[in-house]
């Protein structure tokens, strides 16, 4: 889908985030591979883990999450709270987490996975109206303090004393830190 869309986007960049979990290393290699074979190393760099997430998130225009398989993609939920459009494929629970911040396309459709990318990567109105749609979306659905007064919600409904919830840990390593302003939009 990427060398679809470097065809119409020739300045696009792809940059992929996280680790290899023991056990793939032959689909990362499959995946350098791919990247060779079509041409895309100027185009495409893996970057391994991220220590702040959030940091990953600034450095692009939108966040692609084509998987297979999903279950609620947290991946999706933190990029809308960095405040960038997501495109994902319709897998798992992909299209609830995605809402209005952004494009849903079918799963294994590389065609449709380019022309979502290449619609927000082009259109600075479109990408920044999902971007804030999808914000809203998070800080309204799936933040921390939604989710406690869901559980409790429940308790209550059922008779129970209220669940006793600790305060969430500060992590040492920058998770959880707000998000940075788009680097494009703040020249």
């Amino acid at each position: 889908a990427f060398a679809l869309v470097r065809e119409r986007v020739p300045g696009a960049v792809l940059r992929l985030f996280g680790g290899v979990p023991v056990g793939n290393e032959g689909y990362a290699d499959s995946c350098h591979a791919l990247v060779r074979t079509l041409g895309l190393g100027d185009a495409v760099t893996f970057e391994g883990p991220a220590r702040r997430m959030s940091w990953a998130y600034a450095l692009g225009h939108a966040v692609v999450l084509s998987s297979r398989s999903e279950g609620l993609p947290l991946t999706v939920i933190e990029a809308a709270t960095c405040r960038r459009a997501v495109v994902g494929t319709d897998v798992g629970g992909m299209a609830e987490a995605v809402g209005d911040g952004g494009l849903v396309v079918p799963a294994n459709d590389v065609h449709a996975l380019a022309d979502a990318c290449v619609r927000v990567l082009t259109d600075d109105a479109l990408r920044h109206r999902l971007a804030d749609a999808g914000h809203r979306r998070a800080l309204a659905q799936f933040t921390l303090d939604r989710f406690l007064a869901d559980i409790r919600a429940v308790y209550a409904a059922r008779g129970l004393p209220e669940p006793v919830v600790l305060p969430p840990q500060r992590r040492s390593d920058g998770a959880g830190a707000p998000p940075v302003e788009d680097p494009v939009d703040a020249r």
